[in-house]
């Protein structure tokens, strides 16, 4: 097994062992979530341990991340500086469409082939009713970006473009797919969604200027709905 695969059995066995309980998660599936992923980057060295000594090796850990830190845990092996990203979803919600990371953020960061960013995924249940288990890990997985199938993966508007996992969907993983053939399908793709945000900008400023020339007219009546005009302009 990689080191990814290492990690998150380890990840696994730890998990289903630590004692969550109801009153430190809150009610909302947010403050669950946050909880989650505070246990474990707290405790990521705890994790890691097991798969580094499978490894036999030793990870150099970074202690102190800030909130608006590119990574939720870090560590360094050799040459390479691992980022990792911890995403939680409780599965029983109707609606996920989780950011993944800022388009910008991501580019900057993969300019160094050392650089790596992984993604912790942690599926879950609650089970609020059982106050010793109140929480049920259905799905976890450790993956580098890269491995993550586009299959699975748009782009969202927040910002400059953020990588977003499609709604509902879970994480598909291909484990052979290559840094440079991910690398080459997110630049294409972005380019695509560019293009399309650019189209519906245009239509969008060509909609003000009619509204603006029909209100000045008392025609009010035949202001066009936005979303119609987009799809008409197209």
């Amino acid at each position: 097994m990689d080191i990814y695969t290492q990690i998150e059995e380890s990840l696994k066995e730890f998990l289903l062992q630590y004692k969550f309980t109801v009153d430190e998660m809150g009610a909302s599936s947010r403050s669950i979530g946050d909880k989650v992923q505070q246990v474990i980057t707290e405790n990521f060295p705890a994790i890691c341990k097991e798969a580094a000594r499978r490894l036999k090796t030793e990870f150099e850990y970074r202690a102190e991340i800030s909130r608006r830190a590119f990574e939720d845990a870090a560590f360094s092996l050799g040459d390479k500086y691992f980022a990792f990203d911890v995403k939680t979803r409780n599965v029983e919600v109707g609606f996920h469409m989780p950011n993944i990371k800022s388009v910008e953020r991501l580019v900057h960061f993969y300019t160094s082939d050392t650089n790596v960013l992984a993604i912790i995924s942690v599926d879950y249940r609650l089970t609020l009713e059982n106050r010793t288990k109140p929480i049920n890990f259905e799905r976890i997985i450790v993956v580098p970006i890269e491995q993550i199938s586009w299959d699975c993966l748009r782009f969202g508007k927040l910002g400059y473009g953020q990588i977003q996992v499609e709604p509902n969907q879970p994480i598909i993983v291909n484990r052979e797919q290559s840094r440079e053939q991910w690398m080459k399908l997110f630049f294409r793709k972005l380019t695509q969604f560019y293009k399309e945000e650019l189209r519906k900008s245009e239509a969008m400023v060509k909609w003000a200027k009619e509204c603006e020339k029909l209100c000045s007219r008392g025609q009010t009546n035949e202001l066009p709905r936005l979303s119609r005009y987009i799809r008409e302009k197209k």
